[in-house]
């Protein structure tokens, strides 16, 4: 490892944050330690999407004994969403001290036009990935994840795979032969659409898939997420570059009058145009102990767990929450026998007990 000059020489950040390893705490604003990545398909890995910016994750979320802060971790966040860089580039320096890696992310709506243009396209046609990889390097990082969302209504699959993954990988590589490029997919189809030589990892996004028919649903259903991974690896050079993505958020729904009260499983509502809120499960597990009520099951259909809880004794209406636990996940990525597993979002664990994080980086970890 070495330190890398900075290339913005108007300021060096500091922390005196005690904490973090001295030489972190002295680390200048771009001039985070260095890693060089290499890629092992044969290893198990663990992609972590942070969005919640500006925070102490070595303090807040690991304290270097779970998710994040593995040989095998590697952590997704949005550079530009951090207004203090100085946070960003300890967030580095701690990874890269404990050999994981951070990549930088950026999400893009395809499905809409706006100013009269799909975003993807003008994205593309204004070379914004230069502008990404800079960003990068900037940092001292080692990777670039980009998430196009939007159906292959509107974006054509020969010019996605071919042409716009071809410049974005190749310009990557160019800038660096170790950054590592990947993107986000859609879990349960389109693969042979979504698919690329220019990649070196797919995040397969297998959540918000329960649907809004009337009857809550799981995030991730076990059928649909085993499926859609079964497919994914028939269309790839090598198993080992597929992660599954798995969610750390919620659905939730006030329940209609249940048989069973409390302990019902089925939890039906009335449909709205509006997709199933949700929760954080560090703030539902709040919820349920702030609870006047609760009680909790697994669903038989999706092999997802859920609580019902009644919030207070004044207001006996259930609320019913469907979530992954580390059993759920655990269960999800039994023998799959792909690259890994993503969790969206790692920053959903801040203020979750220490055995709790560790036990979802246990499951995350226990793929084969």
């Amino acid at each position: 490892m070495s330190f890398r000059q900075c290339l913005y020489f108007d300021a060096y950040h500091c922390t005196n944050n005690p904490n973090l390893p001295m030489v972190c705490q002295t680390a200048p604003l771009c001039g985070s330690i260095v890693s060089t990545p290499t890629i092992d398909y044969n290893e198990k890995m663990v992609f972590s999407y942070i969005a919640v910016y500006d925070i102490d994750y070595y303090f807040n979320t690991t304290n270097q004994a779970s998710l994040l802060l593995q040989n095998n971790s590697v952590i997704i966040t949005y550079f530009g969403g951090w207004t203090d860089l100085d946070a960003l580039a300890l967030l580095i320096c701690v990874a890269h001290l404990n050999n994981a890696q951070v990549h930088h992310w950026t999400s893009i709506d395809c499905g809409g036009v706006y100013n009269g243009n799909y975003p993807c396209v003008e994205y593309m046609a204004n070379n914004g990935y230069i502008d990404d990889i800079a960003l990068v390097t900037q940092m001292g990082a080692d990777g670039y994840n980009i998430d196009m969302e939007g159906s292959t209504e509107y974006v054509n699959p020969s010019t996605f795979k071919n042409n716009w993954m071809k410049s974005i990988y190749n310009y990557a590589k160019s800038v660096q032969d170790t950054y590592i490029v990947s993107i986000a997919v859609p879990c349960d189809y389109d693969q042979s659409q979504w698919n690329t030589d220019y990649t070196d990892y797919y995040f397969v996004m297998c959540y918000d898939m329960g649907g809004n028919d009337g009857v809550l649903q799981s995030n991730a259903p076990y059928s649909s997420v085993r499926r859609g991974i079964s497919n994914w690896k028939k269309n790839v050079n090598h198993p080992g570059m597929v992660i599954v993505g798995l969610p750390l958020y919620a659905y939730f729904q006030t329940c209609n009058p249940m048989s069973d009260g409390i302990y019902g499983a089925t939890c039906s509502y009335t449909p709205t145009p509006n997709w199933p809120p949700s929760v954080g499960n560090n703030q539902l597990y709040q919820i349920v102990n702030s609870a006047f009520m609760a009680s909790d099951g697994i669903t038989s259909t999706s092999q997802t767990p859920y609580v019902n809880v009644i919030p207070t004794s004044s207001a006996m209406t259930i609320i019913q929450y469907q979530y992954e636990s580390p059993s759920s996940i655990y269960q999800k990525i039994k023998g799959l026998g792909i690259g890994g597993v993503g969790i969206y979002r790692a920053d959903l664990l801040i203020g979750l007990p220490n055995y709790m994080i560790r036990a979802y980086y246990t499951s995350a970890t226990s793929m084969y």
